[in-house]
């Protein structure tokens, strides 16, 4: 007898839903770019209980007919790809038609849907995978997709989730690295009744990041713009001296996606070379546009990781990219005693020095900065300033 069994769906689904929807903040990420692929320009997160009693997404997108409303919980349904060549140069953030019915399969779901030119709406409700009921409604244009009751089918998943306040925080990160990119949609951030957030859609990238991070935060960075074979990168990189002790403010975008890659972060922080100490991190926001076809956004579930056909073209371009942008801001403000080498300060900061022979014989340092020199008479702490 065959050992072999073809799961059914309703298993299978939650296997999906496994490896595409981790915490609550997954489900945010999936559905807030499926409205960004809609076309939205208006995005509405609300959120009760850190997500697990209620997730609700509603955008003014494109809509969807009712035969679409029903195809977009099948599994592998998808209006972005057709034939394989597509894989090769995919621009949208969903393509795989994996999200909706793993989060359907582990939840109470609801659409709600309306396309410009239809007179009624469309409302579906399912229950763990199972469609319980379908009916014409009357709403506004656009899409709202309601997760209610989290994992209620599936209570050793639920049982992992963290805090209330730490599932949050990762919901606010997630949407983060969504609106960052996408300054040209407006989004509302709903907690429990409380707006956590509202970030209308703006031109210029430093009133979103004002809004999500503050002034203090803004004000600490310097802008950054390069191209080098095919390979764009512009963004904003902190001033000297403004660290972190880890790397979670080093946010790093490929064609407009968020994305984790050892080659980007090995680019900033060759970047800053000599500048920054041992087990410290600078603040980036980094933007890289390459050609779709020289990545493979296909290597992650949940697509955080791609996959770089030359990453050392990536990494260098990053690295001159910054080291151009810090030498031609104001030099750094650093102390000897940082324990930061006064060879790499100074080669960093495209300073140089040499021992200047005074007439009682006693050395000085002369330093030589954008060709000004600068002289000290008497023994001190070296300091640079902004």
């Amino acid at each position: 007898m065959s050992q072999i069994k073809i799961l059914p769906e309703h298993i299978s689904n939650r296997i999906a839903a496994g490896e595409v929807i981790e915490r609550p903040a997954s489900i945010v990420k999936e559905l807030v770019e499926n409205a960004i692929d809609a076309g939205a320009t208006q995005i509405t997160i609300t959120v009760i209980n850190a997500g697990q009693k209620l997730i609700s997404i509603s955008d003014n997108g494109s809509g969807m007919d009712s035969d679409d409303a029903f195809l977009c919980l099948e599994q592998h349904a998808t209006s972005k790809i057709s034939v394989a060549e597509d894989i090769d140069s995919i621009c949208s953030f969903g393509f795989r038609g994996e999200a909706i019915p793993s989060i359907a399969s582990v939840s109470r779901f609801t659409i709600r849907t309306r396309k410009e030119d239809a007179i009624d709406g469309t409302e579906v409700f399912v229950q763990a995978g199972k469609i319980l009921s379908t009916k014409p409604i009357g709403c506004a244009v656009g899409t709202e997709m309601q997760v209610k009751d989290l994992f209620f089918n599936t209570p050793a998943r639920k049982k992992y989730l963290k805090t209330a306040p730490t599932e949050e925080k990762h919901i606010q990160e997630t949407l983060y690295l969504i609106a960052i990119p996408h300054t040209e949609v407006s989004f509302e951030l709903i907690m429990d009744g409380r707006r956590v957030f509202q970030s209308p859609a703006h031109n210029d990238l430093k009133m979103r990041l004002s809004t999500f991070f503050g002034r203090n935060y803004v004000d600490g960075l310097i802008p950054i713009a390069y191209k080098n074979e095919g390979v764009s990168v512009k963004g904003f990189v902190s001033k000297h001296g403004i660290t972190r002790t880890n790397r979670k403010e080093q946010r790093a975008f490929v064609n407009g996606r968020a994305i984790d890659s050892p080659a980007i972060y090995k680019g900033i922080r060759n970047g800053f070379g000599g500048l920054i100490e041992k087990g410290r991190f600078p603040l980036a926001i980094i933007f890289i546009r390459v050609e779709p076809n020289t990545i493979d956004v296909n290597v992650h579930p949940a697509k955080r990781e791609i996959r770089f056909k030359n990453e050392l073209i990536i990494s260098s371009t990053i690295a001159e990219c910054i080291t151009m942008s810090l030498k031609q801001n104001s030099a750094p403000t650093a102390s000897l005693h940082t324990g930061i080498s006064l060879k790499n300060m100074l080669n960093s900061s495209n300073v140089g020095y040499r021992l200047k022979q005074k007439e009682n014989n006693t050395p000085d340092l002369e330093l030589d900065y954008n060709n000004q020199q600068l002289h000290t008479s008497q023994p001190q702490e070296l300091h640079t300033s902004q």
